[in-house]
């Protein structure tokens, strides 16, 4: 068993120059691979989106701004935030911390914890730190900290939490939760359900409708490691991404953003035809799927029928079906198919029609074409001007003529 590293979030109002000392003191801490510090402002949706970035939390509060209103007060500056994170993360991962305070004792602490009980209730500690104790932390160069001992026993506290609460992860494999996200109804891949239940490492499996609630989108997203993105024909278009009214352009990039490509997958199903000609020409008009996702399965009405019933064996019997199941399978466990996976991504490369001369081709036509018009253009004014010179020699000419006969 080895632990996962933390990515942790400062989430504050104030500047980050007021707290980087709790930046250099959390990246101390082994568990720790990254600090985030999040400034938060009134668009609590640019807030969400840094929470699901994060796997533990700190909300930060500075005395220099003149109150200690965190919860549960007149002006209170975070009960929106402190509820939020609390239910994001968990009382156990989330943590408050107020510095550059007179007085950091105890009872100040229970003071705090009396008036404001949101504290307590939605976050797992409440750390205080003075000025005098900020100043020592200022330079963590020096160990002059290490010798109070109310301040060493804080940071102790502090770091035993965070170390606590990073998952433990098996080094042979992980049981994972997949989540089926999809605008279907359930009964429409309750196959796709069985099937993924069969696999060893799958803990559990979550249906999630997709709906106009993105917030109730994303709190479905934190609660799986492994995501399939789900689309019947039987809606009529194979319409998911990239095309008129597509579905789920929104919902793939957060679910790439927030997994990263080897943990998506795209399924279609109830389709006339499942070849790889047909995956092909979704891929090339639909390029976010090869893009976000490791891997698009399709399946046709034929081979969902087969897999109805997963208690018979008939679609065993049937190549194309079994491997395109065995490779979600051996995704899903993390097991590499090199072979495979190229291939399918190769053979997605999409033929550009040539897209003919370049930029600087271009404008050296345009130079050339442009010479040549300008050039056109003053050999005419130059023979219009000669037109009534010529003109009046002609009649000289002429009349020349006439005098001598």
């Amino acid at each position: 068993m080895v632990s996962a590293k933390h990515v942790l979030g400062i989430f504050t109002r104030e500047h980050p120059d007021l707290y980087q000392w709790l930046v250099r003191f959390l990246l101390s801490i082994s568990v720790v691979k990254d600090v985030r510090p999040v400034v938060i402002t009134n668009n609590f949706f640019e807030f969400q989106q840094e929470e699901f970035k994060c796997s533990f939390a700190i909300l930060y509060h500075s005395k220099r701004r003149g109150r200690l209103n965190v919860t549960d007060v007149t002006d209170s500056l975070y009960d929106r935030e402190l509820q939020h994170l609390n239910e994001t993360f968990g009382r156990k991962r989330v943590l408050v911390v107020i510095d550059d305070l007179e007085d950091s004792s105890d009872h100040v602490k229970m003071e705090i914890l009396n008036s404001q009980q949101s504290i307590k209730n939605q976050a797992e500690e409440l750390f205080l730190f003075s000025t005098a104790e900020k100043a020592l932390l200022e330079d963590m160069k020096t160990s002059g900290y290490q010798s109070q001992s109310d301040l060493k026993n804080k940071l102790d506290r502090m770091k035993l939490i965070i170390e606590e609460t990073c998952p433990l992860v098996k080094m042979v494999s992980k049981k994972c939760v997949v989540g089926i996200f999809t605008r279907e109804h359930p009964d429409l891949y309750q196959w796709l359900v069985r099937f993924l239940l069969s696999i060893s490492v799958v803990k559990d499996v979550r249906p999630v409708v997709i709906t106009n609630n993105f917030f109730e989108f994303q709190q479905e997203v934190f609660k799986c490691n492994f995501v399939i993105l789900y689309h019947s024909k039987r809606r009529g278009r194979l319409n998911v991404t990239d095309v008129t009214d597509s579905l789920y352009d929104r919902e793939l990039q957060h679910l790439n953003g927030t997994f990263g490509r080897k943990r998506v997958l795209v399924v279609i199903d109830d389709l006339e035809d499942s070849s790889d000609h047909v995956k092909m020409e979704i891929l090339n008009s639909q390029q976010s799927i090869q893009n976000l996702a490791e891997e698009l399965f399709l399946f046709s009405t034929t081979e969902n029928a087969l897999l109805g019933d997963m208690t018979t064996s008939g679609y065993q019997s049937q190549s194309d079906l079994k491997n395109k199941l065995d490779r979600m399978k051996s995704i899903i466990e993390g097991k590499k198919e090199e072979s495979r996976s190229v291939s399918w991504r190769e053979e997605t490369i999409i033929s550009m029609p040539d897209p003919g001369p370049d930029t600087q081709t271009l404008r050296k036509r345009y130079r050339s074409s442009m010479c040549t018009i300008g050039i056109g253009i003053v050999i005419s004014i130059f023979v219009v001007a000669l037109l009534p010179f010529c003109t009046t020699i002609k009649k000289k000419e002429e009349k020349t003529a006439l005098g001598r006969t």
